[in-house]
């Protein structure tokens, strides 16, 4: 899959260094699509290539299925940094 990073940032080698980065709407709607796109997406092979490339589910059924099953892990705080201690607070 070959996707255009939102931003670069040119690290150091100090091992631990933090720096805060503000992001623009524009980019925090960026990456919120390419996650969205990401969930209703398969990746798919080119039989006689070695590309990949991500097309959106067909299925109606199968897209608002992957959606709600996101909700879910959303409200069970089961996502990426999610706090299972307030589980139901979206």
């Amino acid at each position: 899959m070959s996707t255009c990073p939102v931003t670069t940032f040119t690290t150091n080698t100090q091992p631990g260094s933090v720096r805060e980065v503000t992001l623009a709407c524009d980019q925090l709607w960026a990456m919120g699509r390419e996650a969205a796109i990401s969930c209703l997406s398969v990746e798919t092979r080119s039989f006689f290539s070695m590309t990949t490339k991500q097309e959106l589910v067909a299925d109606f059924s199968a897209r608002a299925a992957r959606i709600a099953a996101t909700y879910a892990r959303f409200y069970l705080e089961q996502e990426e940094d999610g706090k299972p201690h307030l589980k139901g607070r979206f």
